[in-house]
């Protein structure tokens, strides 16, 4: 059966999320550091990265977004682990990429262009907009 324009628009989005979480080097780092442990605080990961606390809590909510991470709070702290369903959808989308470079573009396998994603992620963002 095949998915509905509305499944296709979430799945789109959340792709694009997922993506979009990937394209920064400290998220990465973060990913890298938060793999390592079973959980890990927000404190610690600041030490272990040496950045700012707001721009740790930026890069933390991108990755919380796209669902790549589960978070507790346990006192005053908040503790992070990875969502390991979700970085092996990571794998999964990433291992159905088709790059065609001599089109232009890049394919979903047996899905939507990235083009129809585009176009179905703005009309869902100017449908939440009303």
């Amino acid at each position: 059966m095949r998915p509905t324009k509305e499944e296709l628009i979430e799945r789109g989005i959340e792709h694009l999320d997922k993506i979009h979480a990937l394209d920064d080097s400290n998220r990465i780092r973060i990913l890298n550091i938060i793999s390592l442990e079973v959980s890990i605080s927000e404190k610690e990961i600041l030490q272990k990265l040496k950045i700012r606390q707001s721009t740790l809590s930026h890069h933390l909510n991108v990755l919380m977004k796209a669902k790549m991470l589960d978070s507790v709070k346990v006192g005053h702290s908040i503790y992070y682990s990875l969502r390991i369903d979700s970085l092996i959808a990571v794998d999964k989308m990433l291992a159905n990429m088709d790059f065609n470079f001599t089109n232009g573009y890049r394919r979903l396998k047996n899905g939507p262009t990235q083009e129809d994603i585009y176009e179905m992620a703005d009309e869902e963002l100017e449908r939440r907009k009303k």
